[in-house]
């Protein structure tokens, strides 16, 4: 069902296209194609699982998530400043959290034609312009100094200079929204990087299950694993996405990068 969803939501962003986008409250970017993508989500996710708990960028939150055991958690359009510019690197998340932990995932790059997706314990596969399925593995780079580091093309901020300028430098590939995240579980990337605290849960929950599921390892900069469904939805510090093979040495260049508390 999370597959069918996200290609419910495609289909609702192509329909619309890319439209002037405007700032909501938090002054992050919305569209008309996000809204739509959520109405598509809603009816395909809500309509088959009422009693399931939501959380959506693009929907009201409430506290009545909280007493779910099963909570469907999704971004409509991840990349909305990417779909406006017309780059063709957007995505739409799709997870479904049970007890805090991420079980079932798909990823649409609707751009790419690309599908993917995931059941916890049982591997991450994709599926290309609805081509034959492959099994998703990230690479096998264990010289933190040859890394392909994948960071955010519209937040580049201090933090971020600061980790890659540090020894070895490593060098930036700049990529919109989870289409890094998607890159590092096929092996075309070694890490992903965030060092802010303006990530929220919807941004992380389908495309680290599906990087984790492939071999892969996403943490905060203290080197946590993300439990989802929380009160505060925000990734206070960070995300560290590898192929596991330096995980604990990005780790410790993102606490000289962006120090704050591991309690």
């Amino acid at each position: 069902m999370a597959q069918a969803a996200a290609l419910a939501a495609g289909a609702a962003i192509e329909a619309v296209g890319p439209t002037q986008q405007v700032n909501k409250s938090d002054g992050s970017p919305v569209t008309a194609a996000d809204l739509a993508a959520n109405q598509a989500l809603i009816e395909t996710l809500r309509g088959h699982f009422p009693h399931d708990g939501w959380l959506s960028e693009e929907s009201v939150d409430g506290p009545e998530r909280l007493g779910c055991e099963r909570v469907w958690v999704v971004d409509p359009l991840d990349g909305t400043r990417d779909f406006v510019a017309r780059t063709g690197e957007f995505s739409v998340h799709v997870a479904l959290v049970i007890d805090g932990q991420a079980q079932v995932a798909a990823v649409l790059e609707p751009s790419a034609g690309r599908l993917s997706w995931a059941v916890a314990g049982e591997g991450a596969f994709m599926s290309e312009r609805r081509g034959p399925t492959r099994r998703l593995r990230v690479s096998e780079q264990n010289r933190l100094a040859a890394f392909r580091i994948g960071t955010s093309r519209f937040a580049a901020n201090a933090a971020l200079h600061s980790f890659l300028a540090d020894s070895p430098p490593l060098a930036r590939t700049g990529m919109g929204a989870s289409t890094k995240m998607m890159a590092l579980a096929r092996g075309e990337l070694d890490a992903c990087v965030w060092l802010s605290s303006a990530e929220k849960e919807w941004d992380t929950c389908a495309p680290a299950l599906i990087v984790t599921e492939a071999g892969g390892c996403v943490t905060d900069a203290d080197g946590r694993a993300f439990t989802y469904n929380r009160p505060d939805v925000r990734h206070g510090r960070g995300i560290l996405a590898s192929n596991g093979l330096c995980h604990g040495l990005l780790r410790q260049r993102a606490q000289r990068a962006f120090p704050g508390t591991s309690a």
